[in-house]
């Protein structure tokens, strides 16, 4: 494994692009240093150096492992892609590799990344795992933890659990952190396409951050 993740550097060190790689490690200001391969050359790169790997559910967190001893943004994001080619073997036990993304080299594009590619496959499944991990990780002290909790059904529609998803931001009103305001209002937002009846209800008897008010209500009301 440390083989195959090693040549995958090594390919992507190949075709590096000075000029791309400070405007993407800009873009994420300056967390991580990139090779400057965007996304969809990057996921060619990977498919083609992928394809005669098999990984099962037990390899899921040593692969994750490796891939994320490397500084480089695009082996967290090969990482993520890789796992996604898996999918029909994940399992609850997944989200123990999701819990290890989401806390190391911690940014909103990775902890995203990961809620849609893995945690929903898993999540839309599962009900009781899903109630499980957004209740264990809403006070969470890590604060990527508790975004995950709060966009944990981004993509549920009209299976959303509204009890769910109104316990998750209630437990992180009065936050001061961007990132925690900003995915209540995604959640929010996201829910408001399919109920915007109950969005702006929830909205108008909440004391909301006006970030995720704003986020909220924006495409509600124009």
């Amino acid at each position: 494994m440390d083989k195959l993740i090693g040549e995958m550097y090594n390919i992507f060190d190949a075709h590096r692009n000075v000029a791309d790689a400070e405007k993407m490690t800009a873009y994420l200001l300056n967390q991580f240093p990139h090779f400057g391969i965007k996304s969809i050359p990057r996921r060619e790169l990977a498919k083609r150096h992928n394809q005669n790997l098999n990984l099962e559910e037990k390899d899921f967190l040593p692969f994750s492992k490796i891939c994320f001893k490397y500084p480089e943004r695009e082996m967290h994001h090969y990482c993520l892609d890789t796992l996604h080619q898996f999918k029909k073997k994940f399992t609850p036990e997944t989200i123990k590799t999701s819990e290890f993304i989401i806390t190391h080299n911690s940014w909103w594009d990775t902890v995203d990344t990961c809620n849609t590619l893995i945690n929903l496959e898993i999540f839309k499944k599962n009900n009781n795992c899903l109630a499980t991990k957004a209740n264990q990780w809403k006070c969470h002290e890590n604060m990527w933890l508790r975004r995950s909790a709060i966009i944990s059904q981004l993509k549920f529609r009209h299976d959303t659990n509204i009890n769910l998803l109104t316990e998750v931001i209630e437990a992180n009103l009065g936050s001061d952190q961007f990132f925690i305001n900003k995915a209540i209002g995604l959640a929010l937002r996201e829910y408001g396409n399919y109920n915007p009846d109950w969005v702006l209800n929830f909205v108008e008897k909440t004391p909301l951050a006006p970030l995720s008010r704003r986020e909220a209500i924006r495409k509600i009301i124009q």
